[in-house]
């Protein structure tokens, strides 16, 4: 079971990760972010991210919401996330492809019945995966905003 981390000190990391996030973008891809920022109503899309590692969570949250995403869902667990799919509509996702020693493969399943466009977040390479995943998009691990943008910018449209 996981500790409860207080609301305060979830609003101060994530501060302090927005400041940092914001320093680095600006530092290393200002141009690049700000046109698919531009060039994508952000706005209306629904996306859902399934991811394990609460901090990882909350820093794709955050350069998520400065592209302009406002309708985003987490799950940090398969289950969570299948319950999501089958409650609500998303027009996009980004799945972590190992949730502490399990897979999401039941949800990218999922995500293809319903052809809802999606892409594995990973460390691990394509060779890991499993054949009929091996051709979908992956952002591997770490990262940056322009990247994050960029893969999503590929699946929407």
């Amino acid at each position: 079971s996981r500790a409860l981390i207080p609301g305060s000190v979830v609003h101060f990391i994530s501060a302090v990760y927005r400041v940092f996030a914001r320093r680095s973008s600006l530092y290393f891809n200002c141009t690049r972010t700000m046109t698919l920022q531009m060039k994508l109503p952000h706005s209306d899309y629904r996306i859902l991210i399934l991811e394990d590692e609460f901090l990882v969570l909350m820093m794709i949250e955050g350069m998520l919401a400065d592209n302009g995403f406002k309708h985003v869902e987490t799950a940090t667990t398969a289950a969570k996330a299948l319950a999501l799919l089958g409650a609500q509509q998303f027009d996009a996702a980004m799945i972590d492809l190992n949730l502490r020693g399990e897979n999401s493969y039941d949800v990218a399943d999922e995500l293809v019945a319903r052809r809802i466009p999606f892409f594995f977040c990973t460390g691990n390479i394509a060779s890991d995966m499993r054949e009929e995943y091996r051709s979908y998009p992956a952002l591997r691990k770490p990262f940056d905003e322009s990247a994050l943008a960029k893969i999503f910018s590929q699946i929407l449209h």
